[in-house]
């Protein structure tokens, strides 16, 4: 084992690597030292880890033979080519970027969900952290179907425009304030008007109708339980916030169940967050609550009126965060603990 390995980021300029250097430091990540690393004209610029400043280094200029650990984050293409280089040259590699979606030689992991996964990265020295929604809801999702089986999993998806990354959210405060002042816009991350608006569809239009961002939910819950794969209906929905992502999922299971016995399974279960729903409070909400939050937040809890075996429930994450970054890092400490 290497516990103070050198650690390089590769699209350390972009919105989740610069989140991914945050948590770095904030988790008290034991390194001998860290590279923020980009390319192009992100090469020279700074970015913040704590109280230090790193100057940003060229990723396609580096030598990864010397990094045992990389984390690639940013343009697909870009992180499975160096990611390719890195892994060649010795480094384990923990990919944020979604370039390993389809290979079923790179597995995908959320540590609380499939940690025994990461045995395969002695195959090719990578491991894939999955789509945010994903991790959203196989965190809360798995421990149930452990318990009482899963059949069939609707899901609809509310997406925060910090998924597009920092022109996402330049985006919508620019339409925001151009609204605000009788200014006209015009979208360029976004088909159409994302500021006061809802989006029907997030991705592109495939087969049946349905987008890549929502086959790419289906086919990584195939890929995380392949012994399982519930029926699924997912939609994806643009929602005009700047972080803060939310899901509502209908769930049917083997076995009828009583709400009681799933909330005390949501109650323990690591990482997640359960909140009761009053007539008191307002339920957490992902601008108020899930925005800047390391928690899986889970509320609105409630049984199909008509059947014990389907339950609703309302889930709300941070995808810069444990969405991303942290389930990157979280990968990374196991690979120090076990496989460095």
């Amino acid at each position: 084992m290497n516990a103070q390995p050198d650690i390089a980021v590769v699209g350390a300029t972009h919105l989740i690597g610069e989140t991914l250097l945050q948590l770095l430091h904030e988790r008290d990540f034991g390194h001998a030292r860290l590279h923020a690393l980009d390319t192009g004209d992100a090469v020279g610029e700074m970015v913040v880890v704590g109280e230090e400043r790193l100057r940003v280094g060229d990723a396609e200029a580096f030598d990864f033979a010397t990094t045992p650990l990389v984390f690639t984050v940013g343009d697909p293409e870009t992180a499975r080519r160096l990611g390719e280089q890195a892994a060649d040259a010795g480094s384990r590699v923990v990919d944020l970027s979604g370039a390993w979606q389809e290979d079923p030689d790179v597995p995908l992991v959320i540590p609380e969900v499939n940690p025994e996964e990461l045995d395969a990265i002695r195959y090719r020295g990578i491991v894939a952290s999955p789509d945010c929604h994903t991790i959203l809801l196989w965190l809360t999702l798995n421990p149930l179907r452990a318990h009482f089986g899963l059949r069939q999993v609707f899901v609809t998806a509310f997406r925060a425009v910090s998924r597009q990354g920092k022109a996402g959210i330049e985006e919508l405060a620019k339409q925001t304030a151009d609204l605000l002042n009788v200014r006209p816009i015009e979208p360029q991350q976004f088909r159409q008007q994302i500021a006061f608006n809802v989006l029907a569809r997030t991705g592109d239009i495939l087969q049946g109708g349905y987008s890549s961002d929502e086959l790419r939910l289906v086919e990584e819950s195939r890929r995380l339980l392949p012994h399982v794969e519930p029926d699924m209906m997912v939609t994806t929905v643009q929602m005009p916030v700047f972080f803060g992502d939310a899901l509502q999922v209908y769930v049917t299971l083997d076995v009828p169940v009583d709400v009681d016995s799933l909330r005390a399974i949501l109650a323990e279960t690591p990482g997640v967050d359960y909140i009761e729903a009053t007539p008191e409070e307002a339920e957490p909400s992902p601008v108020t609550d899930a925005a800047g939050s390391d928690a899986v937040y889970v509320t609105r809890l409630r049984m199909d009126l008509n059947r014990g075996d389907v339950f609703g429930a309302w889930i709300l994450g941070d995808c810069t965060r444990k969405g991303s970054a942290l389930n990157a890092v979280q990968i990374a400490e196991i690979l120090v603990k076990d496989y460095l």
